[in-house]
């Protein structure tokens, strides 16, 4: 079993309430990570109970007391953990998470784009936490691994895309994941506006600016 279905058993089993009450997945841009913790908390939400997303790429957009009440939640997933090392604030919140955390039983799901010891942490306390916590890394998807990726979250967003149309796309765009889901979800607006499926016209009119 690689990594991958590793990272894939062990999220199977933190939403199941079993297993690590921590993970943290790390791995390079375009490796499916937010994809990833996104899935995680849809899944959470529609099966046990309630999920909040974080994502620490965009933390100059709100206050660290935003993590404050989190540890209500069954599961919290914390995109982008990288994004405020050595950054006092956050990084003293992300502790205090994990410490409320902790007797509640919320599932922490973290993601970076490096290993915990290779993050930069400031606060020794976060970073003997991040460094204990179940690690996995995530590489690359093959093109059917993308093509996997990219139906499901079709799926989750509610339509449908065909081969056909998931293989012309992966033609015309940069094959990583960020690329992939940007456009995916401009093609889900435009399913919606226009109420049509999903069909190689209309992703090529979508690429085309039109």
């Amino acid at each position: 079993m690689g990594q991958s279905e590793e990272a894939y058993h062990a999220l199977t089993e933190l939403l199941a309430d079993r297993g690590e009450q921590v993970i943290l997945i790390h791995g390079a841009p375009g490796t499916g990570k937010t994809h990833l913790l996104m899935a995680a908390c849809r899944a959470m939400g529609l099966s046990i109970g309630a999920a909040a997303y974080v994502p620490l790429k965009r933390h100059s957009e709100f206050d660290p007391r935003f993590l404050i009440g989190l540890e209500e939640v069954s599961l919290v997933c914390v995109d982008d953990i990288d994004a405020v090392a050595a950054t006092a604030g956050w990084e003293q919140s992300l502790f205090d998470l994990y410490n409320r955390a902790e007797p509640t039983g919320t599932r922490l799901l973290l993601s970076s784009r490096c290993r915990a010891s290779e993050i930069g942490i400031v606060l020794p306390d976060l970073e003997s936490r991040l460094v204990a916590a179940v690690s996995f890394a995530l590489r690359h998807l093959d093109d059917i691994g993308r093509e996997r990726a990219l139906r499901e979250r079709a799926r989750e967003r509610g339509f449908d895309m065909s081969k056909a149309v998931v293989r012309y796309l992966m033609r015309r765009i940069p094959r990583d994941m960020h690329a992939l889901m940007s456009v995916l979800e401009q093609l889900d607006r435009a399913t919606l506006a226009e109420q049509r499926r999903a069909t190689i016209p209309l992703v090529k009119r979508l690429l085309d600016g039109g």
